[in-house]
């Protein structure tokens, strides 16, 4: 009986030893390397959207020979005449297909 008893609690000592050491494992060693991996991760994606602005703006001024950045949801009377004939044709063509329709 004696045994067995100690056999049990060797057993619980070697499951919390394994727990703590998981403990240490995962606060020493996986949690810096994966905090690491996500800095280099989000590192990369602001370079990506750094050189993608870039390369947009650098389109822009060799085409038109300036470059309009728009800043959050302000719309110049440039860009809404623009979005206006975008939309024109399409309706335009709504119309005759009704007409045709009739």
């Amino acid at each position: 009986m004696r045994d067995k008893k100690t056999t049990v609690i060797i057993w619980v000592l070697v499951v919390i030893i394994l727990l703590l050491l998981g403990i240490v494992l995962y606060t020493l060693i996986f949690r810096p390397a994966f905090s690491a991996y996500v800095v280099k991760q989000q590192t990369i994606g602001y370079n990506a959207g750094y050189i993608s602005f870039l390369n947009n703006l650098l389109a822009q001024l060799q085409q038109y020979g300036y470059a309009q950045i728009s800043v959050g949801t302000v719309r110049t009377q440039q860009t809404q005449q623009q979005m206006q004939q975008a939309q024109q044709p399409a309706s335009g063509n709504a119309e005759t297909q009704s007409s045709s329709q009739q």
